[in-house]
């Protein structure tokens, strides 16, 4: 009766280190797919973001900002355009010698403080923001007049553009800890060399 006893627990015993383990496998397994599941939800997301942030708007506001044709206006509360007749932009959409905070703000730098408010909650990591949105985001940051604009703003509520700020500041700590030869550059303006040879 003893031996049976035995050959009963360490039954028991087999089928329960068994059990666990087939628990565990199946935990391992769970914790994988959510894993997956969770960074095909993120690719998701930063897809739907880039189709929404690369407008023909962005594309406008981008050339303004880039070449420096944007001077904010404090008395206004706008942007005053400098002359933009050389650039290829959109003029109906810049008619007016000026462009509202609020364009400003639904273009371009609410998509941005969108971005850091995803990254600071951990909604979507940064590398993919960086990958996709860094060249803008730090466009938008490094512009003179987009910052006096953006601290006039936070001279009356000091959390207006932090999430801004936030990303900001990472991706211009990134930029600066690279390996010189690494760093992105923006582009520079191309012209037109035309060769002409006779035969």
């Amino acid at each position: 009766m003893n031996c049976v006893f035995q050959d009963a627990n360490w039954s028991i015993a087999f089928w329960t280190m068994l059990l666990v383990l087939a628990t565990f496998v199946l935990a391992l397994v769970a914790g994988v797919q959510l894993n997956s599941l969770k960074r095909s939800t993120q690719i998701d997301t930063i897809l739907k973001l880039r189709d929404e942030f690369f407008s023909d708007d962005m594309n406008n506001y981008f050339k303004l900002i880039d070449n420096d044709l944007i001077s904010y206006n404090e008395e206004y509360e706008d942007f005053d355009l400098k002359n933009r007749s050389n650039l290829l932009i959109d003029i109906k959409k810049f008619k007016d010698n000026f462009i509202t905070t609020y364009d400003l703000d639904n273009a371009i730098l609410g998509h941005i403080e969108d971005f850091g408010l995803l990254v600071k909650t951990k909604i979507i990591k940064f590398d993919l923001i960086y990958h996709f949105f860094d060249v803008y985001i730090r466009s938008c940051g490094n512009n003179k007049e987009i910052m006096k604009y953006i601290n006039f703003e936070r001279e009356y509520d000091s959390d207006v553009y932090n999430n801004f700020l936030y990303i900001y500041n990472k991706c211009i700590n990134v930029e600066n800890n690279k390996p010189e030869a690494k760093k992105r550059h923006e582009p520079k303006q191309r012209t037109a060399k035309i060769h002409i040879t006779t035969v």
